[in-house]
Parts: C-alpha cells; structure tokens; sequence
C-alpha cells in the first residue's frame, strides 16, 4: 500500500494516527473485491464480525485492480444461514464510500 502525504504541519499527526490504528487492529488493508453496489468481499477473519458491529461509516481505499462488475450477493445470505457461522466476508450494503486507485487518477464512488 502506498500512501502520500505533503509535507505540512499536520502529516506527523496523520502518520501518528495511521500507526496507532494499524496496532490496534482498527485499520486494515484487506479488501479482495469491490462491485458498482460497493458491496465487497473482505478477508482477515477475527475483524470481520467487530468490523460489522463497529462501524459507522465504512469507507475502503483499493486499487482498480479490485474493482469487479458484480459479487454473489445472495451467498452471504445463503452462508449466514448455516447453523454455527459466526460471520463471513461479504460486506453487503455496509460500504458507504469507495476510493479507487488507479491509473487514471484517484475516483470516489459514495452512496
């Protein structure tokens, strides 16, 4: 993951705050898919299901190469009916903004 930062006076607090969430857990970069609903596909075990209860506003950082037409949605219905799932990694009408990295530039994609 790259990420850019000026050189003004906030980057130290912006680069304190970014280390404190990644040790914490709070901040993660595993995302595998995102589709035009913003619905996507997340990997990592554990921080799915504090992920979905926490979260007020989910908004995700990718690359294009994660962008994808469409998920199977209805699987994660299907999946979550199977007696013992805790959780899965379909994060269905949760997301509330995508930022899509690319080639062409920097995209925001919101509800």
């Amino acid at each position: 993951m790259v990420l850019r930062l000026g050189t003004g006076s906030t980057a130290a607090f912006v680069v304190a705050k970014l280390g404190q969430l990644l040790s914490t857990g709070q901040l993660t970069n595993i995302i595998d898919e995102v589709d035009p609903n913003l619905d996507l596909v997340k990997s990592g075990g554990g921080p799915l299901l504090r992920e979905k209860m926490v979260e007020d506003k989910f908004v995700v950082v990718v690359d294009d190469s994660k962008f994808v037409s469409g998920l199977y949605s209805y699987a994660g219905k299907e999946i979550a009916a199977f007696e013992g799932v805790v959780e899965h990694g379909l994060f269905l009408d949760m997301t509330t903004a995508v930022i899509i990295a690319g080639k062409e530039g920097v995209s925001v994609k919101s509800k």
